[in-house]
């Protein structure tokens, strides 16, 4: 489930996906069905896990520092400082990769 989550776009279907798969994981641990009306931080508590998007916010900081450290000539970092010199398609535009690895509360204090 974690495989590659450092380098994944960070949108709100991917976030919704990873909380489901973790969830489903969790109740079948722990034996609980959502019939038994468990709330998904309870079954987190009880298997004593993170919430993952909080965790793989964590491992994506942790890969972006991993990649300024490179030397220039990296592909990983060639990847992330290069912009594509493409237009996007019309309507709402995807998340591009490198906006997945600045921290939101960094985006909200740029003007």
């Amino acid at each position: 489930m974690t495989y590659a989550i450092q380098t994944r776009a960070k949108t709100a279907a991917t976030k919704q996906i990873l909380r489901t798969t973790e969830m489903k994981t969790l109740r079948s641990i722990t034996g609980k069905m959502p019939r038994h009306r468990i709330r998904s931080n309870e079954i987190r508590r009880m298997c004593d896990v993170p919430d993952i998007v909080r965790w793989a916010r964590t491992r994506r900081r942790a890969w972006r520092d991993h990649v300024n450290r490179m030397e220039d000539d990296r592909l990983a970092k060639i990847a992330k400082e290069e912009r594509p010199n493409t237009s996007r398609p019309p309507g709402r535009p995807p998340k591009r990769w490198y906006e997945s690895w600045t921290s939101e509360s960094q985006l909200r204090l740029l003007p």
